[in-house]
């Protein structure tokens, strides 16, 4: 693998992946970031995953002269956020990695991809555009209980959202109280799905109040997606 690509950009696409990075003694590749370059259309994906939820970032139009995939570490973004120069190499060979920007240069070990759970969730066959769902989640994902371990009480371990005749609600309780919140104009269609308060969480973070989504369910998960990013849950 060998690409060239705008440092700030990767740098920002290995950040929004590693929100659901976290260590797993057994399955170690979703510890790390999985890095995808595609010579032939210049399309960089990170993608990062907890099995439940992936968080996927493309960027386009990069200098792909080689093609391949590895999984890197989070130290990487610590090495992106070091170097100074406007854009970043990288060159893989015999289990290493060669990631150089301007003077500085860093030599990375990384693992190979076969154990990598990689995103096989088809396209949605029906989607709603959703804008401003950052305010809903801040005013209800509280009163979710993510922490019950009580399988009666599994339910309460989600947020409710809810799009209909042009009304968005969300909702959540750990059955002592509960929080609603509702909003006018919110998307163009109807949809009902229910979301781990933990990836709501994760997802308010990576998106912006202005950003419009275009959002859907894909057999058993729930798919949020705009033109660089794709979440599923």
């Amino acid at each position: 693998m060998q690409f060239t690509a705008n440092r700030l950009l990767l740098l920002k696409a290995m950040k929004t992946a590693l929100k659901v990075v976290q260590p797993n003694r057994d399955i170690p590749e979703i510890a790390g970031v999985l890095i995808e370059a595609d010579a032939s259309s210049g399309l960089l994906t990170v993608t990062g995953t907890d099995i439940r939820t992936h968080i996927q970032r493309r960027l386009r139009q990069e200098q792909v002269e080689e093609s391949g995939s590895i999984i890197l570490t989070p130290l990487i973004a610590s090495v992106l956020d070091k170097l100074a120069g406007e854009s970043v190499s990288f060159q893989s060979d015999k289990g290493t990695v060669l990631i150089g920007s301007g003077n500085a240069a860093f030599s990375l070990p990384f693992l190979e991809v076969k154990a990598f759970p990689r995103l096989q969730i088809p396209f949605p066959e029906d989607t709603i555009r959703v804008q401003g769902l950052n305010e809903l989640f801040r005013k209800t994902v509280f009163a979710a209980d993510g922490k019950t371990t009580d399988l009666d009480k599994i339910s309460l371990q989600y947020v409710r959202l809810a799009f209909a005749d042009g009304l968005t609600t969300a909702e959540a309780t750990n059955s002592t109280y509960a929080a609603i919140s509702t909003s006018p104009q919110c998307a163009d269609g109807n949809l009902e799905l229910f979301l781990h308060e933990k990836a709501v969480r994760i997802l308010a973070s990576i998106i912006a109040p202005s950003d419009e989504l275009f959002v859907g369910i894909s057999g058993k998960s729930a798919v949020f997606m705009k033109e660089d990013l794709f979440f599923s849950s």
